[in-house]
């Protein structure tokens, strides 16, 4: 089954004693039970625990009452292709993401590895906040 999914992109600085952090957010197409078991399989463990949502997730793809952060270490490795296309190494799976010229306009960047470099933490967002929107359903997030 091939699941559909949207890549957005975020620059996000958190305040004066964190460093600026990219997040990658996939948002995929796809009912809850079915999208929980994609991310199991995804990070090889079931093991999530739950946290409150951040505010620049609210900001980018709508309030998300469920928020759930993986606590397992870093699961996944972000390569860059080339200028828009980035993939993300699961341990059981890879996934490409592309950020069109538009949304790397908006943060002066000419390319998504560019967006990423100097002093940033990488991090990738799974949800399926607009399939919910959509089919006003509860959706999840896992902060990855």
């Amino acid at each position: 089954m091939e699941v559909r999914y949207r890549c957005n992109v975020v620059k996000y600085d958190p305040g004066e004693d964190t460093k600026m952090s990219v997040i990658f957010i996939l948002d995929f197409e796809v009912e809850t039970g079915l999208f929980r078991r994609m991310v199991i399989n995804l990070l090889q463990s079931s093991l999530f625990l739950p946290i409150k949502s951040i505010s620049i997730v609210n900001q980018t793809i709508g309030d998300c009452s469920e928020f759930y952060y993986a606590n397992i270490g870093s699961r996944v490795k972000i390569e860059f292709i080339d200028r828009n296309n980035i993939l993300f190494h699961f341990e059981n799976r890879n996934i490409t993401g592309t950020i069109d010229n538009e949304k790397l306009e908006k943060w002066g960047v000419r390319s998504v590895s560019e967006l990423c470099k100097g002093n940033i933490h990488n991090n990738v967002i799974l949800t399926n906040h607009l399939y919910g929107q959509k089919n006003e359903e509860i959706t999840e997030t896992y902060y990855i």
